[in-house]
């Protein structure tokens, strides 16, 4: 499963997995991905940390509610943005 809120984003990484066999459903609205997410449906998911409506901790925190087992690959293209979420979310303070 991919979630960014950049429709190119998670179109290209769709279109290169999809390329080497991997079955994805990509998402660029957050709450959307959330409905259709479904305990032991997906091994990984590839998830923006800045998106609108819900960011992507609170998303990380969401989807591991569901299924505490999935692997969960968080992405981001602002630095800055990271750096103002580390000292929110202490998962992110290693990073």
């Amino acid at each position: 499963m991919i979630i960014d809120n950049d429709k190119d984003i998670s179109n290209l990484f769709k279109i290169y997995l999809e390329h080497d066999d991997f079955d994805v459903d990509a998402y660029t609205n957050p709450i959307d991905a959330l409905y259709y997410f479904k305990k032991g449906k997906y091994d990984l998911i590839l998830l923006d940390l800045k998106m609108p409506q819900i960011n992507g901790i609170s998303m990380f925190q969401a989807l591991k509610k569901i299924d505490e087992k999935v692997s969960v690959c968080l992405i981001t293209a602002g630095i800055s943005y990271l750096e103002q979420l580390k000292g929110k979310f202490p998962i992110l303070r290693n990073m």
